[in-house]
């Protein structure tokens, strides 16, 4: 695929990556050479605001030409069935300027303005343009490329993309391991004294119970996880910082920890869970990461951010200055569905540097804690909420990402019922 534009930048290099070689597993050449595109003889794309020749031809809009960033807020209109960011009002074979509208959702420009964050300083599912224009559970990118991937065979029929495949990623976030055990004195005895004021006694007989090696700390279901993964491949991220008012863990230089984090890593991939504090610290993501290192004998590539804290691109060149390739972070932590309008793993852009990053972005549709905490669904409601993500994703044949945490398996308490939420789940991803 030959693709010709008057300015060959950055951002149009990445977004054409994206959609033909890494979506579509087309080879392209873009060039500014007027001669020799109007001479080929290939399958061929103006980004033009008129036709050169006969070829396939996308208005630019001019996001892609610009550098630094300016305040956008592009319109939304339908175009069979789908809304489209950056329509054009000249006379091309697309209606909207897919190249900008991809680059615009990928590139997460709009977290880049000004915006109202929630109340733990991230950036909300409420200021977003998916969710304002309520097509937040539509992989609306990957809808955007597969019809006009279908327009481009009508034309050039001898273009043969690539065959997709749905993918299914679990990851499980560890934030508390135990319940009860190994916490210290002082917690133990606060969280004993705080259950006989609220006179759960149920509690406080568990408490005991696990103590005293009765019954195992209900939060540790570490053998649950690794049985119900047993046919596929699971993703397990610790946090490894010190206790404070938002990480909740244990001491990593505990023995029970290292033991956990070991017998974990025997049956899943080992990603580091940055503390709350970490997503702007690079000193402390470095000595949470080589704490779990160590632990390990490995090397860590897999970050998620507690929280889901992220400040772009700081939180992402921090990570990658670490050796992180692959983040799970890209998700709200309020709404289920598709923040980056993919369900396409893809590579960061650094808007601020202009530059594309060698760190790979995993965006999740479906955390545990979205569904019961933030929506207050019933498991079942969970569960029908559930179908109608998969589906989405397999209609574009996606990668299907989950969060769900250790004490979620538990099905006791607050978790009651949610085991079968979860084996449902796996029941949707085939798994």
């Amino acid at each position: 695929m030959l693709i010709f534009s008057e300015h060959i930048t950055p951002r149009l290099q990445y977004v054409i990556r994206f959609i033909f070689d890494e979506f579509l597993g087309i080879k392209t050449e873009i060039t500014s050479d007027r001669e020799l595109f109007i001479k080929a003889d290939l399958p061929k794309i103006s980004y033009l605001s008129e036709k050169l020749t006969n070829e396939f031809n996308i208005s630019p809009d001019g996001l892609l030409f610009e550098s630094g960033i300016v305040d956008r807020n592009p319109d939304m209109q339908m175009w069979n069935g789908l809304p489209v960011l950056f329509a054009g009002s000249n006379p091309a074979d697309l209606p909207f300027d897919i190249f900008a509208a991809a680059f615009f959702m990928l590139s997460r420009y709009e977290e880049y303005l000004p915006y109202k964050p929630d109340r733990y300083g991230r950036y909300p599912a409420t200021e977003s343009i998916n969710l304002k224009n309520s097509f937040l559970e539509q992989a609306v990118v990957d809808r955007w490329i597969m019809k006009f991937v279908n327009l481009l065979k009508n034309k050039y029929p001898g273009l043969k993309p690539q065959n997709r495949e749905f993918l299914f990623i679990p990851t499980i976030d560890v934030d508390m391991p135990y319940a009860y055990l190994y916490k210290g004195a002082l917690r133990s005895i606060g969280g004993a004294i705080r259950s006989f004021l609220k006179m759960d006694f149920n509690k406080l007989n568990e408490r005991f119970n696990v103590v005293t090696g009765k019954i195992q700390d209900p939060f540790y279901t570490f053998n649950k996880i690794k049985d119900l993964h047993a046919n596929t491949e699971v993703i397990i991220f610790f946090l490894t910082a010190g206790y404070g008012r938002y990480d909740k863990g244990i001491n990593p230089n505990k023995n029970a920890f290292k033991e956990m984090v070991n017998h974990a890593s025997s049956f899943s991939h080992t990603g580091i869970h940055p503390s709350y504090y970490a997503y702007k610290d690079n000193a402390l993501l470095n000595k949470e990461l080589r704490t779990l290192s160590f632990i390990t004998g490995g090397k860590i590539t897999k970050s998620r951010q507690h929280f889901l804290k992220i400040h772009l691109p700081g939180t992402y060149n921090n990570l990658s200055a670490e050796g992180i390739t692959e983040d799970y972070s890209m998700g709200y932590a309020s709404h289920p569905g598709f923040r980056t309008g993919t369900c396409t793993p893809f590579y960061f852009y650094d808007l601020l540097n202009d530059r594309e990053t060698s760190l790979t972005i995993y965006p999740f549709q479906i955390m545990d804690r979205t569904l019961k905490d933030y929506m207050h669904l019933s498991p079942g409601e969970a569960i029908e909420k559930i179908g109608k993500i998969v589906k989405e994703i397999r209609e574009v044949q996606g990668t299907f990402i989950t969060i769900w945490h250790n004490d979620s398996f538990s099905d006791s308490r607050e978790w009651e019922g949610w085991l079968e939420v979860y084996k449902k789940l796996l029941q949707f991803a085939g798994a």
